[in-house]
């Protein structure tokens, strides 16, 4: 790679020409923006970069173009509103997960309540949930420190009251020892081994596979512990949401209505997939 001289304009020209092979004119304009906002110190980006932003993006590029997506290379993502750290324990928040969290603050306006986030990765969820709803005591967990780690940082970066805690979403005693909580939310791993031949390599190469894929041989095996979980921690009349399986919205449905949960619903999203359940514990 030519390393070109400091100019806004010429360095553009090069991430361009770099990267053209692996990404479309809108995905470039995309990652530039992003490159941008990451690395330049004065905003909106100067004339002219110093050595160190530079530097910066010559090594994105290398980054990139081995696949790393542009999210981890900038270690920033935008999620409802908020501005995330994500890096390589966590998965990159999705637009379909603020679709989740869209269909939560609309069905829930002005009450006080007590929400719960398993497997929360990053935080976005709870952390969005908060953004929007100042009054609601909001909190999540996950098993592996290292990601927790990751959702503490978000919650100091947003300033937002957002605790977290180590408890593992597959084990029974979790939701025994959880406070009740008005709603319990989720987006765990539910891709099947099946789908890895039609997943980008980006994803695969990159994105935490514990994140992605259910353990085992049931790829609903997170969805049987969190319905059982709900009954178990849900406060009367409380609610149940989470992401799923698009592929399988009817077996998570059965998954949840055999748990003792009512009113169970799939949704679609914007895209027309079957991406969400909801229900209640009556």
């Amino acid at each position: 790679m030519k390393v070109p001289d400091n100019t806004l304009v010429s360095v553009r020209s090069f991430v361009f020409a770099e990267l053209q092979a692996l990404y479309s004119k809108g995905e470039l304009r995309i990652i530039w923006e992003a490159l941008c906002e990451a690395f330049c110190t004065v905003q909106p980006a100067p004339p002219r970069l110093s050595e160190s932003e530079l530097l910066l993006f010559f090594n994105a590029v290398k980054k990139l173009k081995k696949g790393m997506p542009y999210q981890y290379v900038t270690q920033n993502v935008h999620f409802y509103g908020l501005q995330l750290f994500v890096n390589e324990y966590t998965l990159i928040p999705r637009p379909e997960t603020e679709e989740l969290v869209d269909m939560v603050l609309k069905n829930h306006t002005d009450a006080i309540l007590h929400v719960t986030d398993a497997c929360t990765g990053s935080g976005c969820i709870p952390l969005a949930l908060q953004s929007r709803r100042p009054q609601w005591r909001v909190r999540g967990f996950d098993l592996f420190p290292e990601t927790l780690a990751v959702a503490e940082k978000n919650a100091a970066r947003t300033r937002l009251p957002v605790t977290f805690s180590r408890a593992d979403a597959l084990a029974p005693e979790t939701y025994t020892r959880l406070e009740r909580t008005d709603i319990l939310i989720s987006n765990p791993p539910y891709i099947t081994a099946a789908e890895k031949t039609d997943m980008h390599r980006t994803v695969l190469d990159f994105e935490p596979h514990r994140a992605l894929f259910a353990e085992g041989t049931d790829p609903l095996i997170f969805y049987r512990r969190l319905a059982e979980g709900a009954v178990q921690c849900l406060k009367k009349g409380g609610s149940f949401y989470a992401e799923i399986n698009q592929y399988l919205p009817q077996e998570t449905c059965h998954i949840l209505q055999e748990a003792g949960l009512s009113e169970v619903k799939a949704h679609k999203d914007l895209s027309g997939n079957w991406r969400f359940v909801s229900a209640q514990y009556p």
